[in-house]
């Protein structure tokens, strides 16, 4: 088998000639997801050259495509992925209407069960820069969304009990690349923790112009690289002690300040975010 440190040697034939021989095509499909996923960390020039490559196709369709779905796809359970959960879940999004919307009984279910929740969301501020500079969206509509997010939080923070969870939520002043809901990623213990088989996270890309039913996702486990993992524990880690706690009388006043303004944020006091 032909190791990853040989696709350099194998995109250059590729990309000199435009055509490759049969063992070289051979050793390329040997390689499978290593090679793919360095292919992509090479960059687009080396892409380019494989898809030129007569039946090359049929490689990107079926390893690149095993990495990725979108956030409609059938394939795709949140859900399914949640209810593993032993310990924790910790989500971390720009807001999270949609997932709120669709999961929050099952949420109040974990909650029950005795699973802690960690959730972090972006402030008025961001969300709002993000939605419109990155999304195209208006202010006026993400101000309903946000909105929408305090109405369901609370009822989330209803949740209570002797062996219910603990729900800790936390807003952040910072722009996100990406989503992430990861079950027992032990973030309220030792940062350098060993985490179980179970261990998970979801995470999907944000893409401009782009609406979440057609983001990307894909998943991280300590059992496929644990270095990759381990670095991805780490940035979420650090985006949630980036955070503070979510105060919603506060959340909501900022909100009710911004449209007052007519959602120029200029006009708002800095001290509210």
């Amino acid at each position: 088998m032909v190791g990853a440190e040989n696709i350099d040697a194998i995109a250059g034939q590729i990309a000199s000639a435009g055509t490759v021989d049969a063992a070289v095509y051979v050793a390329v499909i040997e390689m499978a997801g290593a090679v793919i996923a360095a292919l992509i960390g090479a960059g687009g020039v080396i892409i380019a050259a494989l898809i030129s490559v007569r039946g090359i196709g049929r490689v990107v369709d079926r390893k690149i495509d095993s990495y990725f779905f979108s956030y409609s796809d059938r394939k795709h359970s949140l859900d399914r992925i949640m209810r593993n959960a032993k310990k924790e879940i910790t989500i971390v999004v720009i807001y999270g209407d949609k997932m709120l919307t669709e999961y929050l009984e099952d949420l109040r279910s974990y909650l029950r069960r005795g699973i802690d929740i960690d959730l972090l969301m972006l402030s008025p501020k961001y969300a709002i820069l993000t939605d419109t500079g990155y999304y195209l969206k208006g202010p006026e509509d993400t101000c309903r969304c946000l909105a929408n997010v305090m109405d369901m939080l609370k009822e989330l923070k209803t949740v209570q009990g002797r062996d219910s969870g603990t729900l800790e939520i936390r807003v952040a002043e910072t722009f996100l690349t990406a989503s992430y809901i990861g079950i027992d990623l032990d973030l309220r213990e030792d940062e350098n923790g060993v985490w179980e088989d179970r261990a998970l996270i979801q995470m999907m890309i944000y893409q401009f112009g782009i609406k979440t039913p057609d983001a990307p996702i894909t998943y991280l486990s300590p059992r496929k690289n644990i270095k990759q993992f381990s670095n991805t524990v780490k940035s979420i880690r650090q985006i949630w002690e980036k955070g503070a706690p979510l105060d919603i009388d506060r959340y909501e006043q900022t909100l009710s300040r911004i449209q007052a303004a007519d959602y120029d944020l200029s006009k708002i006091d800095g001290s509210c975010w």
